[in-house]
C-alpha cells in the first residue's frame, strides 16, 4: 500500500488519496499423470445377442403397449372385402391417387429445398423475400403492397379509380356515341397532320371543347412534382416495330458488383457484352445462372458495335476473310453470375429521343420491358454442379433468314398489332 499525495494546495475535504494494489499470482496447477492405466469394465455392448434372445418377444409386450389390434402374425387387420373391384383383380379402389388437387393454403407445406433458402429472390407466394431485419411492418400474403410507390403515384392511382367508378355507373358516359366521339379525337389527336374524313360534330361539343383544353403551349406546361423544372422540346411517343427482339419485350439487367476492375473511365466493352444462361427452361422461383463474356480489347468493342450499327453503310455482313473464314468478334469468359432479384414487369417501359432523320422520324420510341433482373456471382455448391465454362467465343453477325424473318414479324402482329 502507498500514500500518495497532491502536490497542488491542500483542499479542507480531501486530504490525501489512497491507492491500493492488488498482486495476482498464477498457481501451476498440474496433476501427474496415474501410475495405472484406467481399469475398464467388460460390459457387452453388442445388440444382437439381446435382440435374438427368445425372451426379447415376450418382454417388449409387457413393457410396450401397442394400441392396435394384431392378428397372430403380428400384422394389422384390414377389411377390404366390400372395396368395389377387390375380388376381380382391380387394386383400382385402394391405389394412390395419380393427380390431388391442392389447397391454395397447403402449397406453403410442399415447398422444396430451392424455395426455402435464403438466395431464394421470389418467395412460394411469388412475392419479393424481404430479410429479418427490413421485416419491420406487417407483410400480407393476400393484400398489395404500396412500398415502392410514392404518395403522388397513389393518390392520382386512387383519384383516376374513383373517376371510373363514377363513370360506369353514369349512363351518359356508356352512351356508344359518345364512346365513337372519344375513339375519333383520340385518332385526330395521334395524327394532327393527316386531314381526318370522318364527319364533323357539332361546335358545342364536349369532346372539341375537352381537346382544346388539353393541348396547351409547352411553355405553360408544368411538372407534377418538381416546380423547377420546365418542358423545352416535345416528342410525340411511338413504337419502333423495326427494334423488336425475339420475345417482342427486352429484359434490363444489373449487376450487385462491377463485373470489371474500377478505372478512371468507363469501359464501353460493357455495351456489347453477352449473358448466355444455362437453362433454357427454367422453373419460376428458382435461380438461374448465367455465363457473362466480355470483348478480349476495345478495339475488338469498337468493331462489335460497329457491327450493330443500323446508320453503318461500310459493315458488309457477307465478306470473308482471304482464307474462307468468316470474319469473328472475340470474346472471353470473365465470371459465372446468378439471379439475385428476377421480377416479371408489364408497365415498364424504356424510351430513347430520336431528332429524326431520313430513316426515323422525330420521336420518342417505346421498348417494353418484361423483366428485370439482379445478378450476383455465383459461389459455393452452384459453381460445382455446373461444367465447365467456355473460355473462348467467336461471335459473328449475320442477317437474319426468312424464318427467323417470319418469326419476328408474328411476334410484332401479337405485341405491337402491326
Amino acid at each position: 500500500m502507498e500514500t500518495i499525495k497532491n502536490s497542488s494546495e491542500p483542499k479542507p475535504f480531501l486530504l490525501s488519496q489512497e491507492q491500493t494494489y492488488l498482486a495476482r499470482i498464477r498457481y501451476g496447477a498440474q496433476v501427474a499423470e496415474p501410475p495405472c492405466p484406467p481399469k475398464l469394465l467388460p460390459i457387452s455392448i453388442d445388440p444382437l445377442p439381446m435382440f435374438c434372445r427368445a425372451s426379447f418377444t415376450p418382454l417388449s409386450l409387457l413393457t410396450e403397449h401397442i394400441n392396435v389390434d394384431v392378428d397372430s402374425e403380428c400384422g394389422m387387420q384390414l377389411d377390404i372385402s366390400h372395396q368395389p373391384g377387390i375380388f376381380d383383380g382391380s387394386n383400382k379402389p385402394i391405389a394412390a391417387l395419380s393427380h390431388i388437387n391442392v389447397h391454395p393454403t397447403d402449397r406453403l407445406l410442399l415447398r422444396t429445398t430451392d424455395l426455402l433458402s435464403k438466395n431464394n429472390p421470389i418467395s412460394a407466394l411469388g412475392r419479393k423475400s424481404t430479410s429479418f431485419l427490413r421485416r419491420t411492418e406487417y407483410i400480407s400474403a393476400d393484400g398489395p403492397q404500396y412500398a415502392h410507390v410514392s404518395a403522388f403515384a397513389r393518390t392520382q392511382r386512387l383519384a383516376m379509380a374513383k373517376l371510373v367508378t363514377l363513370r360506369s355507373h353514369d349512363e351518359e358516359y356508356q352512351e356508344p356515341t359518345r364512346i365513337l366521339k372519344a375513339i375519333l379525337r383520340g385518332f385526330d389527336t395521334a395524327n394532327p397532320e393527316t386531314p381526318r374524313e370522318t364527319p364533323e360534330f357539332e361546335e358545342d361539343d364536349e369532346f372539341a371543347v375537352q381537346a382544346e383544353h388539353r393541348w396547351k403551349p409547352i411553355e405553360s406546361m408544368k411538372h407534377p412534382d418538381r416546380l423547377g423544372v420546365v418542358a423545352v422540346e416535345e416528342f410525340p411517343v411511338l413504337p419502333d416495330p423495326e427494334a423488336c427482339s425475339d420475345t417482342g419485350g427486352f429484359m434490363v439487367f444489373s449487376f450487385q458488383t462491377s463485373p470489371v476492375p474500377p478505372a478512371p473511365h468507363r469501359d464501353f466493352r460493357l455495351d456489347v457484352g453477352i449473358i448466355v444462361p444455362h437453362d433454357q427452361h427454367n422453373e419460376e422461383g428458382t435461380v438461374q445462372t448465367f455465363d457473362y463474356y466480355l470483348p478480349t480489347t476495345q478495339h475488338a468493342a469498337l468493331n462489335a458495335k460497329r457491327s450493330f450499327d443500323d446508320y453503318n453503310v461500310d459493315i458488309d455482313y457477307k465478306s470473308s476473310s482471304s482464307e474462307g473464314i468468316e470474319k469473328t468478334l472475340p470474346y472471353k469468359f470473365v465470371r459465372t453470375y446468378e439471379t439475385r432479384v428476377q421480377k416479371q414487369v408489364t408497365d415498364r417501359m424504356a424510351v430513347i429521343l430520336h431528332q429524326g432523320d431520313e430513316k426515323k422520324p422525330k420521336a420518342a420510341y417505346y421498348y417494353p420491358i418484361d423483366a428485370k433482373v439482379v445478378l450476383q456471382p455465383a459461389r459455393g455448391a452452384k459453381l460445382l454442379e455446373r461444367p465447365e465454362p467456355v473460355e473462348r467465343l467467336n461471335v459473328s453477325v449475320r442477317e437474319l433468314d426468312n424464318e427467323e424473318n417470319q418469326r419476328r414479324e408474328a411476334i410484332k402482329r401479337v405485341r405491337m398489332g402491326l
